[in-house]
């Protein structure tokens, strides 16, 4: 599914980030232009980090962005932003975070099947070190699509 979803709109690189806020707001927005969420669904991505705390930064370098189908999921959908510059989510453990993943999905059973695909694209150190080196969006599709034809990587 992620090689279904990641297109050249919805994977950026080098994106420009203050802080994490800003950061989450680029990542949705790809999102947005892909018609896969409303506008709204960015603020309440952003309210999830403000009421819940940085729980969305998953392993070391690594944010993964959501919020409920109810607040504006259209459709699924799933964007990579690598930052130029890594930025604090405010978990001691993980930060900073270099890749934002940005995730809407429709229901539940397609939440749990994007994280699944995406727990086998954060599990690979070697991986997750090339993307976060990716300055190239080409390269970062070519690394992720790898993961289903790994004779390719």
């Amino acid at each position: 599914m992620l090689s279904e979803l990641l297109n050249e709109n919805t994977v950026a690189v080098n994106v420009k980030a203050a802080d994490w806020r800003e950061a989450v707001v680029a990542g949705g927005k790809l999102l947005l232009q892909d018609g896969s969420v409303e506008e709204r669904y960015i603020d309440a991505m952003i309210e999830a980090v403000n009421e819940f705390g940085p729980y969305i930064v998953i392993e070391k370098g690594i944010a993964l962005s959501h919020a409920r189908p109810e607040e504006g999921v259209i459709k699924n959908g799933l964007a990579l932003s690598v930052l130029k510059t890594p930025v604090c989510f405010g978990n001691e453990a993980n930060d900073p975070v270099k890749l934002v993943i940005s995730l809407s999905a429709l229901d539940g059973e397609t939440h749990l099947e994007l994280i699944g695909e995406l727990a086998e694209l954060i599990m690979s150190d070697e991986t997750m070190d090339r993307i976060f080196q990716c300055t190239d969006k080409q390269e970062l599709l070519k690394l992720v699509s790898a993961l289903n034809r790994p004779e390719q990587y």
